[in-house]
């Protein structure tokens, strides 16, 4: 049974990376710096970044920001028409968007898509090769949060709708009562947003064996599941129920 799921597992990996390779998305993107204008989908929640002033093209009240999500596109504009174009983007955007989209909302971008390239010394990241694995067609780079419009809301009855206003308010109460100095470890370990963490940071964790505590780890899964136990405790739910339920949950 062990062989027969490993076998099929690789060929679905295979079929997927196939298809991933021959989209139509993946192509566009890696002509040079194509302007495009997408519909697409928000499916991840929106984090702002605060980034140094050389790399932005756009400032508010003497602070840089920088916004990242996914987004499922489904079709690009073509002159007066729409075309299909489906596939995974990463956005990342110059200037503070979260508050213009969130998790579920219908969108349109108007950007740069493009591609990274190749590596040019051994041992270098392979940013292409993680897009790949995570069957990310493409990168949209928008110069301001206005070029993000918002075509449907996400509906106050999704999880989307709920999972973006809480991430939002519990980051808003960090930059608030959070020093700047500690506000980077803060939203990390609380909302897992590395974006704020300084490299030396991240080598200080990995040197002392702590770096599980600002990645998505077997720590965190335990302490949302021992949540989840007690909610169903008070509200008089068999253990054995609990347990099966919270683990579906969070495979989920």
């Amino acid at each position: 049974l062990l062989c027969c799921l490993l076998m099929l597992s690789a060929a679905r990996w295979t079929m997927l990376l196939d298809t991933y390779d021959t989209s139509a998305l993946k192509r566009m993107a890696t002509r040079e710096n194509v302007i495009v204008q997408l519909r697409a989908t928000v499916v991840s929640v929106p984090t702002e970044s605060e980034v140094p002033g050389s790399l932005l093209s756009w400032e508010r009240d003497g602070e840089q920001w920088r916004t990242r999500f996914l987004a499922r596109c489904s079709d690009a504009r073509s002159g007066d028409e729409w075309v299909p174009l489906p596939g995974l983007c990463r956005v990342s955007v110059d200037g503070r968007a979260a508050e213009r989209c969130g998790r579920g909302d219908r969108v349109i971008i108007t950007g740069r898509l493009s591609w990274p390239g190749q590596t040019g010394n051994p041992g270098e990241f392979d940013f292409a090769t993680y897009l790949r694995r995570r069957q990310t067609g493409g990168l949209i780079y928008v110069d301001h949060a206005h070029a993000i419009e918002v075509e449907t809301p996400a509906s106050r009855y999704s999880p989307g709708y709920w999972l973006t206003h809480a991430r939002r308010t519990a980051q808003r109460i960090i930059e608030r009562s959070v020093s700047r100095t500690r506000r980077a470890l803060a939203l990390a370990l609380l909302l897992g947003d590395r974006s704020e963490v300084r490299p030396e940071t991240e080598t200080a964790f990995v040197s002392s064996g702590t770096m599980h505590l600002l990645a998505i780890s077997g720590l965190h899964i335990g302490i949302l599941c021992a949540l989840l136990i007690r909610i169903f405790h008070w509200l008089f739910v068999p253990w054995r129920w609990a347990l099966w339920r919270s683990q579906f949950m969070l495979l989920r």
